[in-house]
C-alpha cells in the first residue's frame, strides 16, 4: 500500500496505490472488494475568489480510481469523477454539480 496526499487551500494532488488481498474481509467497510489492484489519482484546485458573487470558495476536483483483479490482471472497473462547478457562498449556500463515468 501506498498513498501520497499534498493538501493544503488552493491545491490537492493525491495518488493512491492499495493491494487488497484474497484473505482481507472488509469489515469495516472501506473496501467492498478483495483480491485487487486499487490505484487511483486526483487533483483539486480551489481559489478563493475575494468579494465576486460573494463566493467564499471554488472547487474543481477530478478523480480517476482503477480497480484490477490479482489473479488475472484483468480491469474489473474504472471511474472518472468530475466536479466542474462547486461553489461555496460566504452566505452558507451553494452550487454543486459533477459528472461521473464508470466501466466494470
Amino acid at each position: 500500500m501506498a498513498n501520497a496526499h499534498f493538501p493544503n487551500d488552493k491545491y490537492v494532488g493525491e495518488a493512491v496505490y492499495h493491494i487488497i488481498e484474497d484473505d482481507f474481509h472488509p469489515v469495516l467497510g472501506f473496501f467492498q472488494r478483495n483480491n485487487g489492484w486499487l490505484y487511483r489519482v486526483g487533483s483539486s484546485y480551489s481559489p478563493r475568489p475575494g468579494n465576486f458573487l460573494d463566493i467564499q470558495q471554488i472547487f474543481r476536483h477530478i478523480l480517476y480510481t482503477v480497480f484490477e483483479i490479482l489473479d488475472n490482471g484483468m480491469v474489473e472497473s474504472r471511474e472518472l469523477h468530475i466536479t466542474p462547478l462547486d461553489w461555496y457562498f460566504r452566505s452558507g449556500e451553494y452550487v454543486h454539480a459533477f459528472g461521473d463515468y464508470e466501466r466494470t
